[in-house]
């Protein structure tokens, strides 16, 4: 009987351990960035402080704001746990994806918050935009009752879908109109060629202008909510 080892070179040696030690505190620090991210998304989005997160998630602010201030602290599991429950999303689901979720406030027509909403490797400055009427893109597949992303920051061009307001009356066939009285301003959705919005839409055969409406941006994104 015979007895055998493995002799494996790479334990002896000493640049073997300082490549995985690299590793390790490269992983560790990625880890850092995309909660550090989280927090001040989370935060900004729904308009929370550190101290009224950190109390309605039962733990203390320190938790937080130590955090964001200090480079080498992380916060455990249980507190992460605690704070995801408060606000509707985790940084760990894409801690190892290109890009980072983000939690948006959802706005109605006059801006006043509706709801939040998670979203995925969206940059930039965005809003988020509930339709709650003929949103003037039907056809196109944008319907009421979807949530818009909208780009704030990005000129709109040929070809772009932009979310408007604008001043539009809704007759007794459910038709809709720019040239009447008793309208209303309300949401639309159209894409932009050359100056004209043009609408998809069976009840909209119509066309405004970029320079009759207030365009808030480009539309980016189209979420729907089945459930509803």
């Amino acid at each position: 009987m015979h007895n055998a080892f493995i002799s494996n070179d790479r334990c002896n040696n000493p640049h073997y351990f300082a490549i995985m030690h690299n590793n390790y505190l490269q992983s560790v620090e990625k880890k850092r960035k995309i909660i550090r991210v989280w927090l001040r998304d989370v935060m900004q989005s729904q308009n929370m402080s550190a101290y009224e997160w950190a109390t309605k998630a039962g733990t203390s602010p320190t938790n937080i704001t130590r955090f964001l201030k200090d480079s080498k602290y992380m916060p455990s599991s249980k507190t992460l746990a605690k704070l995801s429950a408060v606000c509707g999303s985790s940084p760990d689901a894409n801690i190892d994806a290109p890009g980072i979720t983000r939690t948006l406030e959802v706005l109605n027509m006059d801006g006043n918050r509706v709801k939040y909403v998670n979203v995925y490797d969206v940059k930039g400055k965005v809003a988020a935009y509930q339709l709650s009427g003929p949103t003037g893109f039907g056809v196109g597949g944008i319907q009421m009752g979807d949530t818009v992303l909208v780009d704030l920051e990005s000129k709109p061009k040929t070809n772009d879908i932009v979310l408007i307001r604008v001043d539009r009356h809704v007759d007794e066939f459910g038709k809709i109109h720019f040239d009447r009285d008793n309208m209303t301003t309300e949401l639309m959705c159209g894409q932009l060629i050359d100056r004209h919005i043009i609408f998809k839409s069976t009840i909209c055969h119509h066309t405004v202008t970029l320079a009759e409406v207030e365009c808030i941006g480009v539309i980016i994104q189209c979420i729907k909510d089945f459930k509803n």
